[in-house]
């Protein structure tokens, strides 16, 4: 049996929530700005982690779960900045 890769896995599971919170993200933010600026932030902080530990897991364990949870987070973290400042900016100028 190969070597157990925890860090890979959950780095994996974060950036796949840091992604499909966006699926959550944009119709709450549409009539409620904070909660959507609140459930980015979120998805932020899952990201940035997911990013963390995919790269030091791809370090220790190179594998498919450890690069997935390193791209899958970044798409998270620039993603929901994106949403984060659009609905900062809706609130401000609404």
């Amino acid at each position: 049996m190969g070597q157990k890769n925890g860090m890979g896995i959950a780095s994996m599971v974060l950036g796949i929530v840091s992604v499909s919170f966006s699926a959550v993200a944009i119709p709450i933010g549409i009539f409620f700005q904070l909660w959507g600026c609140f459930i980015s932030v979120c998805s932020i902080l899952c990201g940035i982690i997911a990013i963390v530990l995919g790269a030091k897991s791809k370090n220790l364990y190179p594998c498919g779960t450890a690069i997935a949870g390193f791209v899958m987070g970044i798409i998270g973290v620039s993603i929901h900045t994106i949403i984060f400042l659009c609905f900062l900016l809706l609130h401000i100028y609404l």
